[in-house]
């Protein structure tokens, strides 16, 4: 799903799976429209358990409407779906800062770690919860180390 219509186009143009990939045009700021819109219907019963993967786009809405779009997903959801979450964290007041000017195709938010937690809330988080994405599912123990001034946090929740 994308709200420009080149990049639908450009990813239409590239599916090689018709009838079961689709690129959908739409906004994330009314997840309804989306999820019955006939071209993701037509690949996705969404009436069915299904996967919602929010990868870097929440960074482009500030909390409370981050926090309405994932509440609308997760409402729409069906017991046994899962949603992915990958927001951006930043632990440096000045980075954050410098990061939000040196962005300007589009304006940023930083969301907090409490925050995203929040967004999953309802869900049951699959291990190991939510952590930096440099440290999901690595097959070695991390060592203990400071929290790096930026960082992207991934959680994956389920349905009940």
């Amino acid at each position: 799903m994308d709200n420009d219509p080149v990049v639908i186009l450009h990813a239409t143009a590239l599916l090689t799976s018709p009838g079961r990939v689709a690129a959908v045009p739409g906004d994330a700021r009314r997840p309804g429209d989306i999820l019955t819109s006939p071209g993701l219907t037509a690949v996705i019963d969404t009436s069915k358990p299904f996967c919602v993967i929010l990868a870097t786009i929440l960074d482009f809405f500030e909390s409370a409407q981050a926090a309405g779009i994932v509440a609308a997903f997760r409402r729409a959801m069906p017991a046994e779906s899962f949603l992915i979450l990958c927001i951006g964290i930043n632990n440096d007041p000045d980075l954050a800062q410098d990061w939000i000017k040196a962005y300007s195709a589009a304006r940023v938010h930083l969301h907090s770690g409490e925050q995203i937690a929040d967004y999953l809330a309802g869900l049951e988080l699959v291990e190991p919860g939510l952590t930096a994405a440099r440290h999901w599912r690595t097959p070695q123990p991390q060592a203990a180390e400071d929290p790096r001034p930026a960082d992207l946090m991934v959680g994956v929740g389920r349905k009940a």
